[in-house]
């Protein structure tokens, strides 16, 4: 019969990986950018949300086919493209921001009907906004507000807006016009993929510069996007305690999957956990384990 310990030789090492931090979520993420607009790319804050970060030049299929999410900046009408609707439909998240949207071009043509009412200085979160908080920060009613708190000079911010109650069913409203009654940035689902889109010049070089006000809350906006697309926002961390474990359990079962013990440490607290409930914690239930070993007597 096999020891304890070379039985669970295969287990320590999956389980090693299994309990280290990870992002949640953490994909691949392309950007790519109209060279009209040349703002300083996402890829230090996408990086730092967990995520691969890559440049797209081309949007055409083979492009787009290893890619979880794009972040698409046209800081012009958007004219639509076949092959990001495709890479949508197979799963492929999209966050977009252009500055107007021909009719019946988005992904899945959705009956949005933008209008381009010019500068609108002072937006508000729409209630429950999935993007309020994320791995990008925190944004308030003022984070995409023109110039400064209300809306007071400064460079364009949303460009135009649909009307919420018009939007098609399923369809979340992001950030609206003060009076809660049109989105200038909304999110949707197509197919397996979901769809971020904002109308504005958030991608503009003068506005995407430290020195603009709306600098930060962009940053933040994009990245919360894209947490709502890859499924990151709205989910809670999974814990030893959210699993329900109490008492020594829940003790032992932190020292197993968090507290970031390797080697021999990790290993006597699998040997203790084994030995006293013959299952595995919940960091280890993944599939591709070894069954839990036979214990000697």
């Amino acid at each position: 019969m096999k020891s304890l310990i070379g039985s669970t030789g295969a287990l320590l090492c999956g389980l090693a990986i299994a309990a280290a931090p990870q992002a949640a979520n953490a994909g691949i993420v392309g950007e790519y950018i109209n060279p009209a607009c040349n703002p300083e790319n996402l890829s230090v804050p996408v990086a730092a949300a967990g995520h691969t970060w890559v440049s797209v030049a081309t949007l055409d299929a083979a492009s787009l086919q290893n890619l979880d999410a794009l972040i698409l900046r046209t800081c012009s009408t958007y004219g639509g493209d076949a092959d990001v609707d495709a890479a949508v439909a197979n799963g492929m998240d999209l966050i977009l921001d252009t500055t107007g949207v021909n009719s019946g071009v988005l992904p899945g043509a959705p009956a949005l009907d933008f209008n381009a009412g010019g500068c609108d200085v002072n937006y508000s979160l729409a209630p429950a906004s999935p993007v309020t908080t994320g791995p990008g920060g925190t944004l308030t009613d003022d984070s995409l507000d023109v110039g400064g708190p209300g809306g007071t000079g400064g460079y364009c911010s949303i460009m135009g807006a649909t009307s919420i109650a018009a939007l098609p069913a399923g369809a979340i409203p992001f950030v609206t016009t003060a009076d809660g009654l049109n989105a200038g940035a909304l999110g949707y689902s197509h197919g397996a993929g979901q769809v971020a889109v904002s109308n504005s010049q958030w991608s503009h070089t003068p506005v995407y510069t430290p020195s603009q006000y709306l600098y930060p809350g962009i940053k933040t906006y994009f990245l919360n996007a894209l947490g709502w697309a890859l499924g990151t926002i709205g989910e809670p961390p999974v814990t030893c305690a959210s699993e329900g474990y109490t008492g020594t359990k829940l003790t032992w079962c932190q020292n197993i999957c968090e507290k970031g013990y390797t080697g021999a440490t990790l290993d006597m607290w699998i040997h203790r956990w084994v030995n006293r409930y013959r299952d595995l914690p919940y960091c280890a239930r993944e599939g591709n384990e070894e069954p839990v070993p036979q214990l000697q007597r």
